[in-house]
């Protein structure tokens, strides 16, 4: 029992040793990435009549992101070509498009960094909660 305990402990702190070396690694790269992404993502406007709801952003040493949630009563076509025009303004080439229940999700890419846009179907009259995403890491498409 004495001998698996002292395996365990070992192991833990291998573990412990390797996350601690990739932090000091590759931390500082991942910190600056996340900063420039945060920046990109308060570059791109919102519609005019949105209210921020909630925004998130958070980064590990392999992937990271930021996120705004709005609200919006304009149509979701209005909002969608707005953003469409923002992001492709600023160099993002649109990716790929899919259904997600009952949301649009549509990603748009520039370099190793996504940017995604969820929206309502299309066919909705009020936007309502959207939100738009920003990430670095993670393959959306």
């Amino acid at each position: 029992m004495k001998k698996r305990l002292k395996h365990g402990f070992m192991a833990l702190g291998v573990i412990f040793l390797v996350f601690l070396a990739d932090v000091a690694i590759r931390g500082p790269k991942a910190k600056a990435h996340q900063a420039s992404l945060l920046e990109a993502l308060r570059s791109i406007p919102d519609v005019s009549d949105a209210s921020l709801t909630a925004s998130w952003s958070g980064y590990k040493t392999s992937n990271g992101g930021a996120k705004r949630m709005l609200v919006s009563g304009l149509p979701v076509s209005e909002v969608r070509m707005f953003y469409v025009s923002q992001l492709e303004e600023q160099g993002w080439k649109a990716g790929c498009e899919r259904l997600i229940g009952d949301r649009e999700r549509i990603v748009f890419v520039r370099d190793e960094d996504s940017a995604i846009l969820e929206l309502p179907k299309l066919d909705s009259q009020i936007t309502g909660e959207y939100f738009i995403l920003f990430s670095w890491g993670i393959n959306y498409c």
